[in-house]
């Protein structure tokens, strides 16, 4: 019998990834190998282009050293135009998301022993095309096929839904390291219907962090003059402006120490500040209005009030914000509901989709809607919706329009998504003409151009001549996408990036078996083999200092195995026989004073047995002698 495919559920979040599976008939989070329920969205280039992903990347101990570049927040990048640099090194963001993703197919293909290859990928409700095309290029990197992209807010609301069967209306508010999204839903039963999502992709804890970076900086520069940091000391001071951050949400100060992280001309002090709550969420004042901005809004689109909310789920870590708490507690009238994990709530609704995608869970329906308006640019640069933002998905709607100029043949089909009255305030999309259309008076042509969104937020645009039936059509994919030839380098170099960690892997366990042996240096070795031993060690630390597993690195490493093999069960062959004299010798020892029927001879002679065998370990001799 064939076994069903495994179909994951991803968190792919700003600081955190989650990863888990459906299991015993519930969303189960899939542990890394020491037990964490997420991994760090950090990715380590080291200055030789070593690449370490996730806890290796956070934990690596050349992290803070000379030219490696630790990589965050890579979540606020998707879709932008072209190549990111940092520092010395460039790609693309997708490339830097697909080794997050891989880091998570990995610690899941460990835990399970089978490989994953389907999932299901939770982003922000306002996502554009283009940064949900570059999300799906990234999980194409790393060798997954995308199910569904699903909202976190609908994630959410469907772990805190699942199996309550009860009729609601929540709003779900994420805070997340990056992005900001808010969202209104109605549950009735296993009917979830998405009633409005607002978002900004500007706002996240990342920024709540930076404003105790600047108080910092504020602090320094009226203490020592201007002060400059390099990328190493400025990452340095984004973490503990994060530790600073999560510390204020339950004291109301906190202490930032660094000891001789600050040169002055030849002397480096201490950085050695305190910054209080009150003071905190005084110079993060903007931020929290840009908060409230998008819960007024909220209830505006999804023409709901207050009252009628039965529950409140705030996400992401930075929801813990006591100030953040009290907007929600003043505008709405009711506390948040805290019956849910706010670190793995998407990720367990992504499993649940994934489970109903699988055909796990039945009798679950979506409702979800898109996040911004979809329309086209008129010649005067006026953008002109067709579906609105917040229209229920799938959708289908359809315009007319006309010619501008006299004897016009060809329209161009401008796309866009926003909410800007302009089209430069808006995200193009893709563009296509209707051509050969009969001449005519300006204005008699009827142009029809209809917009089809699908359930999973594909978007199809048409333009038909309805005097000659004649009709163009494009799907939407996003302008800033890679090609094919891109992705398939990318792939490679993942691959590339996996075989070179698992070699790393063997190579330090048989660096460390061969230096066990070394050590020891017992006679089980004859001096050959112990400075063969010495000269594979520094076989394998070239390797791994040059960092290129070509054909004939993967020689040495296969004969380095061969010969520590060997020389790993001579040892076990020796040691056993060790372990076997010991305890002939002990047995000897006990045996002569009890036997008192045996001449002196006899226990000469067993004696002399005895003090050979001592001699035998003592001496060290050829365990074949």
């Amino acid at each position: 019998m064939v076994k069903d495919p495994i179909v994951v559920g991803i968190d792919l979040g700003t600081t955190k990834s989650v990863i888990g599976i459906w299991r015993n008939s519930e969303p189960f989070i899939i542990p890394d190998k020491a037990g964490s329920r997420s991994i760090p969205s950090l990715v380590l280039v080291t200055s030789s282009e070593e690449i370490f992903a996730g806890t290796s990347a956070k934990r690596h101990p050349e992290r803070y050293k000379g030219k490696n570049i630790t990589i965050s927040s890579v979540k606020r990048l998707m879709g932008k135009k072209g190549e990111t640099g940092w520092g010395w090194w460039k790609t693309y963001p997708q490339e830097v998301s697909a080794f997050v993703l891989t880091e998570l197919k990995n610690q899941a293909e460990g835990f399970l022993g089978e490989e994953v290859k389907k999932a299901v990928i939770a982003i922000p409700s306002h996502f554009d095309e283009n940064q949900r095309r570059a999300t799906k290029e990234a999980a194409v990197i790393a060798d997954l096929e995308v199910l569904r992209l699903l909202n976190e807010a609908t994630a959410a609301a469907l772990a805190y839904g699942h199996n309550r069967q009860r009729n609601e209306k929540i709003l779900i508010f994420d805070l997340g390291g990056g992005t900001c999204d808010i969202s209104i839903l109605e549950i009735g039963g296993d009917v979830f219907e998405v009633k409005c999502t607002v978002g900004d992709s500007k706002l996240g804890g990342d920024d709540f962090d930076q404003v105790i970076v600047n108080y910092i900086m504020d602090k320094l520069t009226s203490e020592f003059g201007k002060v400059e940091f390099d990328h190493i000391q400025k990452l340095m001071l984004q973490e503990i402006s994060e530790t600073a951050k999560k510390e204020l949400s339950s004291n109301q100060e906190a202490s930032i120490y660094i000891p001789g992280f600050i040169r002055n001309g030849s002397k480096y002090n201490d950085l050695n500040i305190t910054i209080d709550r009150n003071t905190f969420e005084e110079l993060s004042k903007a931020l929290f209005e840009r908060i409230n901005m998008l819960l007024n809004r909220a209830l505006n689109d999804s023409n709901i009030t207050p009252i009628d909310l039965d529950s409140i789920l705030l996400l992401g870590g930075s929801s813990r914000i006591p100030y953040v708490r009290n907007i929600f507690k003043s505008t709405l009238g009711t506390k948040p509901f805290t019956g849910v994990d706010p670190e793995t709530c998407v990720a367990q609704g992504a499993i649940i989709e994934a489970a109903v995608l699988s055909g796990k869970v039945k009798d679950v329906l979506l409702l979800d809607v898109i996040p911004s308006s979809y329309g086209i640019g008129m010649k005067d640069g006026v953008f002109s919706p067709i579906i609105e933002r917040n229209t229920t998905i799938p959708a289908k709607k359809s315009q007319i329009f006309t010619t501008s100029e006299d004897n016009q043949m060809t329209i161009p089909i401008i796309v866009y998504q926003g909410e800007g009255k302009f089209t430069k305030d808006n995200t193009f999309l893709t563009s296509f003409e209707l051509k050969h259309i009969p001449p005519a008076p300006k204005g008699v042509p009827k142009i029809e151009v209809s917009f089809d969104i699908d359930a999973d937020d594909i978007l199809n645009v048409s333009a038909k001549d309805l005097g000659t039936g004649k009709k163009q059509v494009i799907s939407v994919k996003g302008v800033y996408g890679l090609n094919n030839t891109q992705i398939k380098i990318m792939k490679e170099r993942l691959k590339s990036w996996i075989f070179g960690r698992e070699i790393r892997t063997t190579i330090v366990v048989l660096k460390d078996t061969a230096k066990y042996l070394f050590s020891k240096k017992v006679p089980a070795l004859n001096r050959k083999e112990i400075l063969d031993l010495e000269k594979t060690i520094g076989l394998l630390d070239r390797i791994i200092e040059k960092g290129v597993f070509d054909k004939k690195a993967k020689n040495t490493i296969a004969s380095a195995q061969i010969d520590i093999e060997k020389a790993q069960l001579k040892v076990v062959k020796y040691e056993r026989i060790v372990r076997d004299i010991v305890y002939l010798t002990d047995k000897i020892g006990e045996l002569v004073p009890l036997l008192s029927s045996i001449d002196e001879k006899e226990s000469m002679i067993l004696n002399q047995g005895k003090d050979l065998l001592k001699d035998y370990i003592e001496r060290k001799l050829p365990y074949d002698d």
